[in-house]
């Protein structure tokens, strides 16, 4: 990684921007589809980033509920459609697959020393059970050291709401070395709604067992609680 430490903890100005817009528009602290955050968030070197959703187009983060905190990698977090995937008012603000796309996410992260980035992934969606259910891939991130091996981690689906059909899903991924920025896709398949989208990153050390278990442990609770903190925006 780069080894120059006064890039560790430069704070993009345009961070401030965010700061001031949650003042301005009173951004509400609503749980929506953050039902399996990592425990890790708030720590020293981690990123947060919400899409709600409430307009078409491209964006930056719109989610009523987390303040966007964002690594000096490069720019801001974006959100882009591709393919065949449409906006839709549907629970405040969707997109669906019209004819099958993608949502595609980059995310800059904190320059630092550490070997290994976590990529941990929150959506809430709802299927069509004709087609493949909605992922997380095509990951790509760029480390001036080489290339980036993408390991996942784990992969957790509940559903949180049976009126609607609405599913959540967490993803998790290790990534190495610990890349400046990268960027994914979320699939969507024809007819397939994708609402809301928390995505959050950690710079971490030597990976451990007990990292490990830490995540299994996270992700088997929030499969238990099942519907029990989840609400419509």
């Amino acid at each position: 990684m780069n080894a120059d430490s006064s890039r560790r903890r430069f704070v993009h100005p345009l961070i401030y921007l965010f700061a001031l817009s949650l003042v301005t528009f009173g951004w509400a602290p609503v749980s929506a589809d953050d039902l399996v955050p990592p425990p890790w968030r708030g720590d020293p070197l981690t990123t947060v980033a919400e899409w709600d959703f409430l307009t078409p187009g491209a964006g930056f983060p719109d989610g009523l509920s987390l303040a966007p905190v964002i690594g000096d990698g490069g720019g801001l977090p974006q959100m882009t459609p591709t393919g065949g995937v449409v906006w839709d008012p549907v629970f405040n603000g969707s997109w669906i697959g019209q004819t099958g796309g993608a949502l595609q996410f980059y995310i800059p992260d904190w320059i630092d020393n550490e070997p290994y980035k976590d990529l941990w992934v929150q959506f809430t969606y709802q299927p069509n059970p004709s087609v493949p259910l909605p992922e997380v891939s095509n990951i790509q991130a760029f480390d001036p050291t080489g290339p980036v091996v993408v390991s996942p981690l784990s992969t957790n689906d509940f559903l949180i709401d049976p009126i609607d059909n609405l599913y959540h899903r967490t993803q998790v991924f290790r990534l190495f070395p610990n890349p400046d920025w990268e960027t994914f896709d979320i699939v969507v398949a024809p007819d397939v709604v994708i609402t809301q989208v928390v995505v959050d990153t950690i710079s971490v050390p030597e990976p451990s067992t007990f990292v490990l278990a830490g995540i299994c442990g996270v992700l088997a609770l929030a499969a238990g609680r099942r519907r029990l903190q989840w609400r419509k925006k």
